[in-house]
């Protein structure tokens, strides 16, 4: 277990700093400290779809490192007899967190797809707004009171 925690430890520490990397970058494009890498006259958007993008790493660093945080307690309850109740409590709240995450994520690419240098239409942009509205349905059923 020590092993993998550590593996999806180093992995989220690697995509937090991929995610400020990007957005540091996207403050230099913005205020004229670095060259874009495209050319492109419209810096503003460049710089705001590269934030966002150094956002979208920010709320997927975590997934992987509370997807397996979230198996611990509950192979550990059928292991070593603990309270399964507990166990099941833990999955639930993390699982809150997680669709949390990901409705985040989803959204935030949605918002750089339309505000972005190539903007996409807003039916081009349903499926994502669908799958927003799917797991945010479902972050509601999660968090209602059994």
């Amino acid at each position: 277990m020590a092993v993998g925690l550590l593996a999806t430890g180093v992995f989220m520490i690697a995509l937090f700093g991929a995610g400020f990397k990007l957005i540091a970058y996207a403050i230099g494009v913005f205020f004229g400290i670095v060259a874009p890498s495209a050319s492109s006259a419209d810096v503003a958007s460049l710089a705001l779809v590269g934030v966002l993008q150094g956002l979208e790493y920010l709320f997927v660093a975590p997934l992987a490192f509370l997807l397996f945080r979230t198996f611990i307690p509950y192979i550990k309850s059928f292991n070593h007899g603990g309270d399964r109740a507990t166990a099941d409590q833990e999955i639930r709240s993390i699982k809150i967190l997680i669709i949390s995450l990901v409705i985040s994520a989803l959204a935030t690419d949605l918002v750089s797809k339309i505000l972005g240098p190539t903007a996409v239409a807003l039916t081009a942009a349903a499926p994502g707004l669908l799958a927003i509205v799917v797991f945010s349905g479902y972050l509601v059923v999660l968090q209602r009171p059994h």
